[in-house]
């Protein structure tokens, strides 16, 4: 196993372990809490909460950790399927995912 494929590894687990937490915490926040009473959810309080960096942080790891994940899971269907193109296909999702984790970076930064 190349430390390139371990590493890979690595962010697919990792991703997974962060989706995993992030996601239904994100969910309760924006959807539930404010059926039960809570902030009401208006929108000046998301202009200002979109304001706040550590809120387009939380946002990007959000983001990209549900597309690495997600496209890591595909290039394992992918190479399930034709495993003659194996560096190809390594190339090919590593680029698409490397374009949207930056596509993402940038709108944030720009939101």
């Amino acid at each position: 196993m190349s430390k390139f494929h371990a590493v890979a590894w690595l962010l697919f687990a990792a991703t997974a372990f962060i989706a995993a937490i992030i996601v239904p915490i994100h969910i309760i926040a924006i959807e539930i809490l404010p059926y039960l009473g809570y902030k009401n959810i208006s929108y000046e309080y998301f202009k200002n909460i979109f304001n706040n960096m550590l809120f387009k942080i939380y946002l990007f790891i959000l983001i990209s950790s549900g597309l690495y994940h997600g496209f890591y899971r595909f290039k394992a269907i992918l190479h399930d399927i034709s495993p003659k193109n194996e560096k190809i296909i390594d190339i090919t999702i590593f680029t698409i995912i490397f374009i949207l984790i930056l596509l993402t970076l940038i709108l944030i930064i720009l939101i």
